[in-house]
């Protein structure tokens, strides 16, 4: 016996990370225990021998969709900061020409005039893309006010001046405008025929007009004419620039 229980206290020796509790229980109290014990082990059947391949099957499931989500987790931040960075340089870009224009504006408006003063202003400066741009005019010896409530020659001013800045930033090969000139007195109308003429050196303007003093700084003009009798538009022979020009109620230059 007592070197069965040497043996016993080797073997317990091996399991170094469990208490051994000594007890003061009988030999029969520890029996009816095993009893106990077994009993309830017995009440655990039937013991699912597939449970830890089962177990080890749905951890490999879920540590497979943790990574997928987390991989998406990651995708989803980079795409939010793409998305922030794309935003940031597309109002960077939006802002800077905004300027550029907003400068050209008010220089252009400003020769147009004889003196006058335009801004732009945003609705939303702190999203500028989310609201719209206001046009404010003030024409020489007038009150600072939205374009809405100008006259039509001042209309026109105003908008052949943002289009002719637009131009200046944002450069096109060709312009094509239609009696733009029609709403301006003359002194206004030979501004336009100047800046056009200027302007003409990097882009080519195509103008129909009837103004003679916008007309007279073009470098080449065709007429258009509608005999009151035949009703059809005839085009007539190249017109060299001259004082001489005919312009009427039914002619046209272009």
């Amino acid at each position: 016996i007592s070197a069965h229980i040497d043996e016993l206290k080797k073997q317990l020796q091996e399991y170094n990370d469990v208490d051994i509790v000594t007890s003061k229980m009988t030999i029969d109290e520890i029996q009816a225990k095993i009893v106990d014990v077994k009993t309830e082990i017995v009440s655990l059947e039937p013991v699912n021998m597939l449970a830890i391949e089962e177990y080890e099957r749905e951890r490999k499931r879920y540590e497979e969709r943790y990574q997928h989500v987390k991989q998406l987790e990651d995708e989803r931040k980079e795409i939010i900061a793409l998305i922030k960075d794309l935003e940031k340089k597309r109002n960077e870009k939006f802002m800077k020409i905004y300027k550029s224009i907003k400068k050209k504006f008010r220089e252009i408006y400003k020769t147009l005039s004889g003196g006058g003063s335009v801004d732009l202003v945003l609705e939303n400066e702190r999203d500028p893309l989310s609201g719209g741009i206001l046009l404010y005019a003030s024409p020489p010896g007038k009150k600072r006010t939205r374009v809405e409530t100008l006259s039509g020659g001042e209309r026109s001013l105003v908008a052949l001046s943002l289009i002719l800045a637009i131009q200046e930033v944002i450069p096109s090969p060709f312009y094509v405008f239609d009696e733009v000139d029609m709403f301006l007195d003359a002194v206004n109308a030979e501004n336009v025929g100047k800046l056009i003429k200027e302007k003409s050196t990097n882009s080519q303007f195509i103008v129909i007009s009837l103004r003679k003093s916008t007309i007279k700084y073009a470098e080449a003009i065709i007429g258009v004419t509608q005999p009151k009798k035949a009703g059809i538009s005839k085009i007539m022979p190249f017109i060299g620039v001259t004082d001489d020009i005919p312009v009427g109620e039914n002619k046209g230059i272009s």
